[in-house]
């Protein structure tokens, strides 16, 4: 353990865990923003966790990762740490989920520890400040990033807006942010809506992207892109393996280039919520890794190398990612993990692959994804 790892742990962490855990990310965000904004606190950051080696990088389509270790959705819903998060070792990032709409989410508290678990027990409800705002703001910070940037999009939390409405919804979203974005994320699958209703239904789901790709053409036709930009779909880790097949299938039969598995898993259990005071909610951390394998390997066995699978749910480690790899993901994403590991946490993933890289003497990121899944971790 290096001396910044057992600070965090053993000091930092005790400390922020003394106070409200939404709190904490709100008060994590702002101080990794000013950090950033400051030069001498920047290069310190970037100096602690960023590591560059030929053999992380990684090219899908025409978007190149300079590391396959994403910062997941959740955490920037706004877009204000672009481009901070170059310097804190993130290949990529991943804004929102961003709504049509802005939305304050749900009421408190919303956002809970499972500490004895490394989990968190989340129902936030879509807070954002709405997709003109937010694409406002990614559209001026976007020629900074160095790294691709992600943006995940989802229905309005409002009960009100379903059916055709809730497609035109995601549509008005999709709209605002295919120009700016270097892959959009169709979040289909979050549960801590007022309804609880979500496009993960096979059906539903080939009407909204339909819907969505029409609004692609017209939105390339209009910025005269000349590339599309890839659209992937982003499932709930509570979907069944039939109803994952349906769903690959219709991803296939739409032109969507991936997959992120999973969203965090829908609970309702009053032992586990009861001292929270939170209803219900969704489930993250250590405890979902499971779940999270398991779906992305049968994800991975349905379609080709050419299909994006990003793998997040339950990363606390550098061998959890390894496994991710192994299973099947192209690229990983963490959140959960940060929280209870520090911010050492992709460097120590990027280290992790170098090595094994260097013991195996393999060239390139794509050798070592063969690799692993030949190789028992």
């Amino acid at each position: 353990m290096t001396h910044m790892e057992f600070s965090y742990e053993r000091v930092i962490r005790p400390l922020l865990f003394l106070l409200d855990a939404e709190l904490v990310h709100l008060l994590s965000v702002w101080g990794i923003k000013i950090a950033y904004d400051l030069v001498l606190p920047r290069i310190i950051l970037s100096s602690l966790l960023t590591v560059r080696h030929s053999c992380l990088s990684f090219r899908f389509n025409d978007v190149y990762f300079p590391n396959p270790v994403g910062l997941a959705a959740g955490y920037d819903k706004n877009g204000i740490l672009v481009p901070a998060v170059e310097s804190m070792g993130f290949g990529f990032i991943e804004i929102g989920s961003v709504t049509a709409l802005p939305s304050i989410g749900n009421p408190r508290p919303r956002l809970a520890r499972l500490a004895r678990h490394e989990a968190l027990i989340n129902r936030m409800g879509l807070n954002n400040q709405g997709v003109d705002r937010v694409a406002a703001r990614l559209s001026r910070s976007k020629n900074s990033l160095g790294l691709p940037l992600m943006v995940s999009i989802a229905k309005t939390n409002d009960v009100r807006i379903h059916g055709n409405k809730a497609i035109l919804d995601y549509c008005y979203s999709f709209q605002r942010v295919y120009p700016i974005a270097d892959l959009v994320i169709l979040n289909i699958s979050c549960p801590n809506t007022k309804d609880g209703k979500t496009f993960e239904d096979p059906n539903h789901l080939e009407s909204l992207l339909s819907r969505i790709l029409m609004v692609r053409d017209d939105v390339m036709m209009e910025f005269q892109m000349r590339n599309d930009v890839p659209i992937l779909v982003k499932v709930g880790a509570n979907v069944n393996s039939s109803t994952l097949k349906r769903l690959i299938d219709v991803c296939l039969s739409n032109e969507i280039k991936g997959m992120e598995l999973t969203n965090t898993y829908p609970i309702k259990s009053e032992n586990i919520l009861r001292n929270f005071g939170i209803p219900s909610g969704g489930l993250s951390g250590k405890p979902l890794l499971k779940r999270s394998l398991q779906l992305v390997r049968e994800a991975s066995s349905l379609v080709g190398d050419d299909f994006l699978i990003v793998g997040v749910g339950g990363i606390t480690r550098p061998v959890d990612a390894l496994k991710m790899f192994q299973h099947g993901a192209h690229l990983v994403q963490v959140l959960t993990g940060l929280i209870y590991k520090g911010p050492m946490l992709p460097k120590k993933i990027n280290n992790i692959i170098i090595q094994v890289c260097q013991e195996q003497g393999l060239r390139n990121f794509r050798e070592f994804l063969e690799f692993l899944r030949f190789n028992k971790v």
